[in-house]
């Protein structure tokens, strides 16, 4: 029997039921029990085992299976005799029965049956398939999950996984005509995630294809009529919806309050969230129940807190069969459940406690966009306050769309007087400033002033004035930033805050007027009052400011110092490591490079997944720190390369950056000829920031570091094997031949490397990996498999 993607499991079963004498594969319907049971039978019966198959789907008494045991072994006996008949068959041998879909058995005895026959005859195995365990002694229960899904959505993971072959195999068997290019593939992998590598599922979908292409197929699976009853390989009639119901049917009262809680919650939920959900059920007895019968499948292990959830295919048979009142019930105790847990973690995203409320905000991020979407139609106040709890955690991510689409939604869904609505307006306004740029920003942070002011809050005042602060630095206007500072003030209890904050927005002043001794004393003063109040974070953020001074007064030492105090608060307290620019810069600038390149090597990849106005500023960080290498052409490429970066985005260049790159953009050119000027800025104008980043990291010597573009990122380890031996001219067979794989594999991988490369032919494939300068180590692994 060919069984795709299940060798490994047939082999591992094969070895289970040689030593255990009573094994039952369990899940739900659909996953393929069956089929691996059959599977382990002929291998059984090719061992030259006597083994035997009972269908167990017609039958519904444990004296129905005692029947259908006899029939199959072919037994002549009375009613009353069948039980001494199957003793006396199987004591004088050794043999394997395989009994199928035992679950409708569970509650009428099944271990009645089953239990004597072990009894009685020391050399009989018995391989039983069940949607849940059947409770018999010495009973060994074996999941069967989904098949394996794709590792990626281009046309040769898709080929590869078990779940894409079969899904391949059907649709090609059924007459479909499937062309695997890279955006049918991705499509595709699309969708066997959504049916969880179920095999059912996937041979129905495979037979829909002949009616509908990969990206309709996929839009519609949430419609139950699209993977409606029709007839799969095995040759039965049959229906996921029908199938599924059987599994749900089949649980006691507590779990299928369970399980319906559970289907609520898209994405992964923990045993707190099925309490609030289940009040008065046995939330653990039921949650281990849907766990042995696969209805529920663990997920990770994550702060001490263990994680589930509930296969897709499974929860929308739920969702359709849940009551409107109990599901109306449910949403709402969801959300009141997320309301309080969010202001928690928001709580603890301010405090020591940051990077666990990060990953736990993470891990119920699916739970509370589900939320989110609820409270659009149904609870907008709730929604804001939700969605402002988490600011800190949207801030550092300012790229992703979730906050401002649902920002924008709810706001329009809430009451003017909404008490939540002034934060709510801050929030927007902080992450219209990242995603669009500081003009976008201005007149909305103006508006959330007017609407903080008129609601009389103080705290929210605060905030939405000192991030119109943020939105006049951003457009340059540094002595408006002061100004608001100096506003912002007014509406802090604390004095040492209020202090901080007042000192701050003098400075920002001076620097504007180039009174920088002025400037350095008051950031000085300012850093500490915040220090004294225990806010890290603006005291870190006001000695950066204050290091920026230093280096701009000469006093290169001083700022370096001061800059690793800051970045020290800044590590300590556990805040991201978007402030480290300037860190790098003062060490750079005071000849310190082997600290600089770490720090840089360090924050490239948290700053890398900010908002692209900080990966600018990391760059023009690193220009004293090439300088001082003496690699004065390096230098001038990262310039330029920062410039074309920068362009476009809306972001002023700031006049304490900006001078320093100014300073050393004009010792560097005066030490070089107009002729090595011009070509290094014609080559660091070409480049992107990950190339800029790799020649500001590369050693002294010049030494690029092992990832030169985010290209290779983008690769598999063995599409970059792929990539090198085209480099050095090899053909599919070549490369076949030194990666010990067959031609048509190796065809499919340069296929997919041409397309992450956006390569219109080989050989502009080969020209990118000598670029990449991965062309003589790929011409020595070659050889050296060859040899």
């Amino acid at each position: 029997m060919t069984l795709l993607g299940r060798d490994d499991a047939v082999a591992r079963l094969a070895r289970v039921v040689l030593q255990d004498r009573m094994v039952t594969l369990t899940g739900p319907g659909g996953v393929g029990k069956t089929t691996l049971a059959r599977a382990v039978l002929d291998r059984l019966r090719d061992g030259g085992h006597e083994a035997w198959f009972v269908d167990g789907v017609a039958v519904h008494s444990s004296a129905g299976l005692l029947r259908a045991i006899a029939a199959a072994l072919e037994l002549v006996a009375g009613p009353a005799d069948e039980a001494t008949a199957l003793d006396d068959y199987f004591g004088r041998r050794e043999a394997w029965l395989v009994l199928d879909n035992l679950e409708n058995l569970v509650a009428d005895g099944v271990a009645a049956v089953i239990e004597p026959r072990l009894a009685a005859a020391p050399g009989l195995h018995i391989i039983a398939t069940s949607r849940v365990p059947l409770a018999i002694a010495g009973e060994v229960q074996v999941p069967v999950p989904g098949l394996e899904l794709p590792s990626g959505d281009d046309p040769g993971a898709v080929a590869a996984s078990p779940s894409g072959a079969l899904f391949l195999a059907r649709a090609h068997a059924m007459g479909a005509d499937l062309k695997l290019d890279a955006p049918a593939a991705a499509e595709a992998s699309a969708i066997l995630r959504r049916l969880d590598g179920m095999p059912l599922a996937i041979e129905l979908a495979a037979g829909r294809t002949r009616v509908f292409g990969l990206a309709e197929l996929r839009r519609r699976l949430d419609d139950p009529r699209t993977l409606a009853s029709q007839t799969v390989a095995d040759g039965r009639h049959r229906s996921l919806a029908t199938v599924l119901a059987w599994s749900i049917a089949l649980l006691q009262d507590d779990e299928r309050r369970v399980l319906d809680a559970a289907s609520r919650c898209p994405g992964p939920f923990d045993v707190a969230v099925l309490e609030a959900l289940a009040p008065g059920a046995d939330v653990v007895s039921a949650l281990d129940g849907l766990v042995r019968a696969g209805l529920v499948t663990p997920d990770a292990d994550e702060d001490g807190r263990r994680w589930f959830r509930v296969l897709d295919t499974i929860r929308a048979a739920c969702l359709r069969s849940l009551d409107p009142g109990r599901e109306a019930e449910l949403d709402r105790r969801l959300a009141t459940h997320v309301d309080a847990l969010v202001a928690a973690i928001g709580r603890d995203l301010w405090g020591p406690r940051q990077a666990e409320a990060t990953r736990l905000a993470g891990r119920l991020r699916p739970l509370i966009t589900g939320v989110l979407e609820w409270a659009e139609g149904n609870d907008p106040a709730a929604g804001l306050r939700i969605i402002t709890a988490l600011d800190r955690y949207w801030g550092q991510s300012p790229w992703d769309a979730t906050p401002l689409r649902w920002l924008d939604a709810l706001l329009a869904a809430a009451t003017p007087d909404d008490p939540s609505r002034p934060y709510a307006e801050v929030v927007r306004v902080e992450q219209i400033l990242v995603r669009d740029g500081p003009a976008a920003a201005l007149d909305l942070a103006r508006g959330a002033i007017e609407i903080a002011r008129a609601a009389g809050v103080r705290h929210v005042m605060r905030r939405a004035i000192t991030t119109a602060a943020q939105v006049c630095l951003g457009n340059g206007d540094r002595e408006a930033a002061g100004r608001c500072l100096l506003e912002a003030s007014e509406y802090v209890d604390d004095p040492e805050v209020r202090e901080g904050l007042r000192i701050a927005g003098w400075a920002h002043e001076a620097i504007a007027r180039g009174l920088d001794e002025d400037a350095r004393a008051s950031l000085l003063a300012s850093a500490a009052a915040h220090e004294r109040s225990g806010d890290a974070w603006n005291a870190a953020v006001t000695l950066l400011c204050c290091a920026q001074v230093e280096w701009r007064l000469g006093e290169a030492e001083a700022s370096a110092a001061t800059a690793v105090h800051a970045d020290e608060l800044l590590q300590s307290a556990g805040f991201p490591d978007d402030q480290r620019p300037v860190v790098i810069a003062a060490l750079g600038n005071a000849g310190r490079v082997d600290v600089a390149r770490a720090v840089l090597r360090d924050a490239w990849p948290v700053v890398e997944r900010a908002h692209p106005v900080a990966r600018v500023e990391l760059l023009e960080a690193a220009v004293p720190l090439v300088h001082a290498q003496g690699r004065m052409a390096d230098a001038l490429r990262i310039v330029a390369a920062a410039d074309r970066a920068r362009a476009g985005l809306g972001w002023a260049v700031d006049e304490l950056n900006g001078w320093l790159v100014a300073e050393h953009r004009s010792v560097i050119e005066r030490a070089l000829d107009p002729v090595a000027i011009g070509l290094a800025l014609r080559d660091g104008a070409s480049m992107d920031v990950h190339e800029a980043y790799a020649i500001a990291v590369a050693e002294p010597d010049g030494t690029p570091v092992t990832t030169t573009s985010r290209t290779v990122e983008r690769l598999t380890t063995r599409e970059v094997e792929v990539l090198a031996l085209v480099g050095s001219g090899q053909s599919d067979t070549e490369i076949a031949e030194a990666l010990f794989i067959s031609p048509k594999t190796a065809s499919v991988h340069v296929s997919n490397v041409k397309g992450k490369l956006g390569a219109g032919s080989r050989l502009e494939v080969a020209l990118r990996a000598r670029e990449m300068g991965l062309v003589d180590g790929a011409v020595r692994r070659g050889d050296r498999a060859r040899g």
